[in-house]
């Protein structure tokens, strides 16, 4: 699961401002901004996790939480996510 985040953060870039994967090993994951916004995608108990915040402040609370077990799904999620705050809608 870890590897394809490598691949998720590749696919997500045309989208984002920025984006990095951070952490090592198991405490792996992507961070992404827009427009002063953010989206952190991780993985646990073999789920993937997607925090959505409305700033891109990573000590305040998120807004919005998801999980999915199918990363094709979690894409097209965050995909939409960031496209829309780049269009400010």
């Amino acid at each position: 699961m870890l590897d394809r985040l490598k691949t998720l953060v590749e696919n997500l870039a045309p989208f984002s401002e920025t984006i990095e994967q951070k952490g090592d090993g198991n405490s792996s994951f992507i961070y992404a901004t827009s427009n002063e916004k953010s989206v952190e995608v991780s993985v646990d108990e073999g789920m993937y996790w997607v925090e959505y915040w409305d700033n891109s402040d990573e000590s305040s609370s998120s807004v919005k939480e998801q999980t999915f077990q199918d990363i094709e799904k979690l894409e097209i999620s965050v995909k939409a996510w960031l496209i829309k705050i780049h269009l400010n809608l």
